[in-house]
């Protein structure tokens, strides 16, 4: 992930084989789809959370916000 500086902060290898979708950045998460839908901690690239009954490698994770809550 790279910082306004352009230069990379960390890379971590994704859980899927396919090159995955487009990064999801909400407040200190990182979403990816690559494979299974995943979040990594935007500061450090420390794994926090993993989905596996998501799958897929090319759709792009979306925020949606009901009720001012974010889902």
């Amino acid at each position: 992930m790279a910082g306004l500086s352009n230069s990379r902060e960390w890379a971590r290898p994704l859980p899927g084989k396919a090159p995955g979708s487009s990064p999801l950045v909400v407040g200190n998460l990182v979403v990816v789809l690559a494979g299974k839908l995943a979040a990594f901690d935007v500061a450090s690239g420390a794994p926090v959370w993993e989905q596996p009954k998501i799958m897929g490698n090319n759709a792009s994770p979306v925020l949606w916000e009901q009720n001012d809550s974010q889902l």
